[in-house]
């Protein structure tokens, strides 16, 4: 006689490759068999699983499959009465053992009955008031928790270990997983794919004529210079385009790397040079980076015709905004928005001088200091060790917040603490990855006075490259450009730009524009830093 009792089922397993494996139909067969030898009937809507979710750090709980149960616990569709089957308590939960405990008493509490099949036991709402019961579970419970905290820990120092040897010995140091565009020759020497180095190097040039990822994959599927598509996927898309120009190893560089509690790879340590051979230099994936995040604040393709190379540089030091460039019939002009309606603040041609002879005349020496990007591995540790600590906020705050019984105002304030923590730990990621990839400001220096050169050499028509290239690097060099202009008349005014290093002194200039008016006396702005803004009043 079958029961009228429902019955659930809940399969689960660390890492999703396991799915490949004999553990889904182990314990799938194992609950069915149960069901069959006990009378009930195990309906497929009833049975939740959770492939590669961690039941150590509780995101099964929180969030998995496993969440979904516990919401419905006690409602009409797990009524109390139900038989919840799980394999073994590691399956349910490898929480600390406070925590799992808790798990287990509120399924019971709402009535749901739980089967460890490993065990051969069932276990009702009264097995929390028997001694041998409660003895049993615990000690299941403690057992399930040490052998996950056993691994996690030997694993650590497996990969500590691995990666102190890869920044010993660069290129011997740890058999990691080869990019796809490398492999190992009959020697055993790790070398370069050459049809897939030349693929990648068209992918280099395409992003720093200003292409996206999305135009960079259409390139690659159609037309005449489409590639084939070595990716386990079958084809190009611009969300892997841009994860593969983003890589270290595009210049020869490995990045260690260990998997946080939401089981996502989170670098650890510095880079280590030298690891593979090298696409492209450093250099130049610096300048693919910051052209793709160009991109990311500046949506669309860069005009052809647009003559800017202070774009995102200048600003009006009296409203903090960026100046643009905007053309008119007799000259080009950087305008601002001020009030509802743009004004001219400066010619372009005049500032555009202004700025490259201020960037020629620095001397290395006199840009004390590291680059924007570069923190040295001082810099890269400190915020690792935040990285860290957030991920432990992150823990403690969860488990506060998870509580029962808490009052609205500490739950929406619990909740907006988690908010922060996300934006933080967000912001340090992208902090750290620049700081990985960051260089000295006097190399920047000298590179820009190289690309300088150049484009004073070329004609308008074959400036648009070397625009867009000085212009990314005068990003990583300067701190910024900012203009003040008082204003005479529409046309006139005292102009003074202060040109920004990251890091020294800034190159004062001043010019006037027209002619002055009766009784002018030249602005005393000494000691003044535009960058705080420069409330003198307009006079219109």
């Amino acid at each position: 006689m079958s029961d009228s009792r429902l019955a659930f089922s809940y399969l689960a397993f660390s890492t999703p490759q396991q799915s490949e494996g004999r553990s889904t139909d182990r314990q799938h067969g194992a609950a069915l068999a149960w069901c069959d030898a006990n009378g009930f009937r195990l309906a497929p809507s009833r049975q939740y699983c959770d492939e590669g979710v961690s039941r150590y750090n509780g995101r099964a709980r929180m969030k998995g499959k496993l969440s979904q149960f516990l919401a419905l616990c006690g409602t009409a569709a797990v009524p109390a009465g139900s038989v919840f089957i799980v394999e073994d308590f590691d399956r349910l939960s490898r929480e600390n053992p406070d925590d799992a405990w808790e798990l287990f008493r509120g399924i019971l509490l709402a009535g749901v009955e739980i089967v460890v099949l490993s065990l051969g036991r069932w276990f009702k709402k009264e097995s929390l008031h028997r001694f041998e019961d409660r003895l049993l579970v615990q000690a299941c419970q403690y057992r399930a928790h040490q052998e996950s905290a056993t691994k996690a820990l030997r694993q650590k120092d497996i990969w500590a270990d691995r990666r102190k040897r890869a920044a010993e010995n660069p290129r011997n140091g740890t058999p990691t997983k080869l990019p796809s565009w490398m492999m190992r020759d009959e020697a055993g020497v790790v070398v370069l794919i050459p049809e897939r180095e030349e693929t990648l190097r068209l992918m280099v040039s395409w992003a720093l004529s200003g292409l996206g990822g999305r135009r960079i994959a259409g390139r690659l599927t159609a037309g005449p210079d489409a590639r084939p598509c070595w990716l386990s996927g079958g084809e190009w898309d611009g969300d892997t385009v841009k994860k593969i120009l983003r890589r270290p190893a595009l210049f020869g560089a490995y990045q260690p790397a260990r998997m946080n509690e939401k089981r996502e790879m989170v670098p650890t340590g510095g880079l280590v040079r030298d690891f593979y051979p090298a696409v492209i230099s450093e250099d130049d994936a610096r300048l693919v980076g910051r052209a793709m995040a160009k991109r990311t604040k500046e949506r669309g393709r860069t005009s052809k015709h647009d003559r800017n190379v202070l774009r995102g540089v200048a600003r009006c030091a009296e409203t903090g905004g960026a100046l643009r460039l905007k053309y008119s019939c007799r000259t080009v002009f950087l305008d601002r928005r001020w009030q509802g309606r743009t004004q001219a603040v400066v010619p372009y041609d005049v500032l555009e001088e202004i700025v490259l002879r201020a960037v020629q005349e620095w001397k290395p020496d006199a840009l004390s200091g590291p680059g924007p990007d570069d923190g040295g591995p001082d810099r890269c540790q400190a915020l690792l060790d935040e990285l860290d600590q957030i991920a432990e906020d992150r823990a403690a705050t969860e488990k506060e917040f998870r509580k029962p019984g808490r009052a609205s105002q500490t739950a929406a304030f619990l909740a907006g603490r988690l908010d922060d923590l996300v934006a933080r730990e967000a912001q340090v990621r992208e902090e750290l990855t620049e700081a990985q990839a960051g260089r000295p400001l006097a190399a920047l220096l000298t590179e820009a006075r190289s690309v300088i050169e150049v484009y004073r050499g070329l004609p308008e028509g074959e400036r648009p490259e070397a625009r867009r290239r000085l212009n990314l690097i005068l990003r990583d060099l300067l701190a910024g450009v900012w203009v003040y202009r008082q204003r005479w008349t529409v046309r006139t005014g005292e102009v003074i730009v202060q040109v920004w290093p990251r890091a020294g002194e800034p190159k004062v200039t001043r010019f006037i524009l027209g002619l002055p008016p009766a009784g002018w006396q030249p602005l005393d702005v000494t000691g003044v830093d535009f960058r705080a803004g420069y409330a003198e009043p307009l006079r219109e």
